[in-house]
């Protein structure tokens, strides 16, 4: 395929806009014609005033700088923190839209990523080149546009259909104590719920040792410290970010403000508690509960699961019993390694559905 880089400026023009345009300026104003600006995909709110009425490409400026949508009503007003772009006239039967917005955000979004302000100013935008495919006669072929646009629509498709499927995956539960006789006990009654405190990286700079600071990043542990805050086998999760994740911690350790402990109360027979039958049964409860942003395709969360919201779930946990009525630790951890093989099994077909699903597509390279 033969293609020729051309600068956004070369083949767009800048759509009027109103950056003035707020919150209070919209209730004042209100009427039928859209607003867009940098949520994407729909419109800020309505007002009495249009100041566009072809069909444009939106690039946001700030927040989700670089991310694209296309809009196409017929009457529509343009606010702040976006550019809107519209085919220059010349060029109106030979450029397809769609085709632009799959080819150069990816590149708007490096662009933003490489410039180190955060934003996208309408400047880098518009220098920024795209790779138009063309003709044997060296003109902008639209044919060969549409049919990479169809291709790439399949596969994006395909790619939600794996990403439900990884969900399908991820939800699946085996019910081992079906066949077994259990006891409920309420999670508020079991445990108590604390939160860790603020650890910079400066104090961990300046009181450097051997014991581990968990937090949510990925290995979980931000740093080493010269003192720890508990010396044992507990129970963590992650209030913030990565929400509801929950990891057993075993030693001396610190943590970090977010991220809980799991304490047993008072009067709990803890020896005879399995720790991973506890996290396996609720880690899906957790994270099913979680509030936040998920993120596209499962990045980018950031999500919060706090103590209160915990505690408001009310949660009861089945424990095996023996039958003069005592926990069954025993049963607990055949229940946990059986449960710790079905999800390795899980985690396998997850980790290759990813391969496929993070694969990029550079449709200019087809």
């Amino acid at each position: 395929m033969k293609t020729k880089d051309v600068k956004i400026k070369d083949l767009f023009d800048d759509c009027p806009s109103d950056k003035t345009l707020t919150k209070e300026k919209l209730q004042r104003l209100k009427g039928e014609y859209p607003v867009y600006t940098a949520t994407i995909g729909k419109p800020f709110g309505k007002i009495n005033f249009y100041n566009n009425t072809k069909p444009a490409l939106m690039v946001v400026n700030d927040g989700a700088s670089g991310s694209t949508y296309i809009v196409e009503d017929e009457y529509y007003t343009i606010g702040k923190h976006a550019t809107g772009l519209s085919v220059k006239k010349e060029y109106s039967d030979c450029i397809l839209l769609k085709y632009i917005q799959i080819v150069a955000e990816p590149l708007f979004i490096i662009k933003n990523k490489s410039n180190g302000r955060g934003n996208l100013p309408k400047q880098d935008i518009m220098n920024v080149k795209i790779p138009i495919p063309i003709n044997d006669k060296g003109n902008f072929d639209l044919s060969i546009q549409k049919a990479l646009v169809d291709k790439y629509e399949n596969i994006e498709n395909q790619k939600k259909k794996l990403i439900k499927k990884r969900k399908e995956i991820e939800s699946i539960q085996v019910a081992f104590t079906r066949e077994m006789q259990t006891v409920e006990v309420k999670l508020n009654e079991m445990f108590t719920l604390k939160r860790g405190k603020i650890i910079s990286k400066e104090m961990i700079y300046n009181n450097k040792g051997k014991y581990p600071v968990y937090s949510t990043q990925v290995g979980g542990i931000f740093g080493y410290l010269n003192t720890y805050m508990y010396d044992g086998k507990y129970l963590l999760w992650n209030t913030d970010g990565l929400a509801g994740y929950i990891k057993i911690a075993e030693g001396k350790f610190s943590f970090t403000n977010i991220v809980g402990i799991m304490l047993f109360k008072k009067g709990i027979d803890s020896l005879n508690i399995d720790l991973r039958y506890i996290k396996n049964y609720l880690e899906p409860i957790f994270r099913a509960n979680v509030k936040g942003r998920m993120g596209e395709k499962g990045k980018n969360e950031y999500t919060k699961l706090n103590r209160t919201m915990i505690k408001e779930l009310d949660i009861k946990i089945p424990i095996p019993i023996k039958p003069d009525g005592t926990y069954d630790l025993d049963a607990q951890k055949k229940i946990s390694d059986k449960i710790e093989l079905v999800d390795k099994q899980k985690n396998k077909l997850i980790n290759q559905l990813n391969v496929l699903i993070d694969t990029d597509i550079v449709i200019s390279k087809w």
